[in-house]
């Protein structure tokens, strides 16, 4: 298989899906969560993208925002946002918070986790 990415674009480790009922977990360099239901995700043509989060333009153009990491985490599993050598888990009600539409802007982690550098499903 071959992608082609536009110019300083970097390719994210897949985030495969094992069930309709699991939920996306997406992180932005901002410290922005995002968790929304699978089934969200629409089919598209082949080659076609799908937008899992809202980044503003001007970020995105300057490198101060982009997605850094993308997770499935099947329904009541906790979910663990990696942050240099601390992590925050984020419990069902946790959860619950972040979650939104796809597309959506996502929330703010807290102070101290705003620099996720990754995702992990316990």
């Amino acid at each position: 298989m071959l992608i082609t990415l536009p110019d300083g674009a970097k390719v994210l480790k897949p985030a495969p899906i094992h069930n309709e009922s699991d939920l996306l977990a997406v992180v932005t360099l901002q410290g922005r969560l995002l968790i929304f239901p699978v089934a969200e995700l629409p089919a598209l043509a082949r080659g076609k993208g799908n937008k899992l989060i809202q980044i503003p333009a001007v970020d995105l153009a300057a490198g101060t925002d982009y997605v850094v990491a993308v997770l499935a985490i099947p329904e009541q599993s906790p979910l663990k946002v990696v942050s240099g050598k601390r992590f925050l888990t984020l419990k069902a009600a946790d959860i619950e918070h972040y979650t939104s539409s796809r597309a959506k802007r996502g929330l703010h982690l807290p102070r101290g986790f705003q620099r996720a550098e990754g995702l992990e499903c316990e």
